[in-house]
């Protein structure tokens, strides 16, 4: 999607997984429609975008 949304605009791309987000970091490294940041707090955005994150909820079932 990462490559997708580029097309409207700048993407800040957060990731609080370490491994993955030093594979984003060198995978968009040389691309300037991408920042892959550290932290969220204090920061202004016109659109976010949740991916991928109801497979990390460990009891689905009892977080309702």
């Amino acid at each position: 999607n990462i490559q997708m949304l580029s097309k409207f605009g700048f993407v800040n791309i957060y990731e609080p997984h370490q491994e993955t987000r030093k594979y984003l970091k060198l995978k968009y490294k040389n691309k300037k429609k991408f920042r892959i940041i550290e932290t969220i707090k204090k920061r202004k955005f016109d659109l976010i975008i949740l991916a991928d994150v109801l497979e990390h909820i460990k009891d689905s079932k009892n977080n309702s």
